[in-house]
Formats: structure tokens, sequence, C-alpha cells
């Protein structure tokens, strides 16, 4: 897997024929690369979840998991779109 920083930024490369296309393509690429990352995130929150640990922890991984459930929302959202 290429770390983030290398991956070429795919909101700067040029867009070539119908640029709405290509505008769509871009953002579901980056749907799909936002996906990956994310269900880590949700995962690993909800193992920290089911773990004993002290309230501050919990509230973050809390805050987390909700703050990533919102964003998996929107994902969804816009691919329906």
């Amino acid at each position: 897997m290429i770390p983030m920083a290398i991956k070429p930024d795919i909101l700067s490369q040029p867009t070539f024929g119908n640029p709405s296309i290509a505008n769509e393509k871009q953002a579901n690429k980056l749907c799909h690369d936002i996906s990956g990352p994310l269900t880590s995130i949700l995962i690993n929150c909800e193992l920290m979840l089911e773990e004993n640990c002290s309230e501050e922890i919990r509230s973050k991984a809390e805050t987390i998991f909700s703050e990533a459930m919102h964003i998996n929302q929107y994902l969804r959202e816009f691919r329906q779109d």
C-alpha cells in the first residue's frame, strides 16, 4: 500500500474529455480511498469500546466513532446520488 503522502493528489490531476464525468470519477475514487481507512477507524473504535477502559478513553473513542459514522453516512449518500 502506498502511503497517502506519496500518492498523487487526485484532485489536482488534469481532467480530459467531459470534465463532469472526470470529476465524478475522481470523486468516486476519493470516496473509495477514504472508505478503507474509515472502516479501520470504526472497527478499532468498536473494539476499544468493548474493552474495560477509563471514562476519558471511552468518551474519546465514542466521539471518534460518532464523527467517523457521520463521514461514513456522508460517503454513502454521495454514492447514492
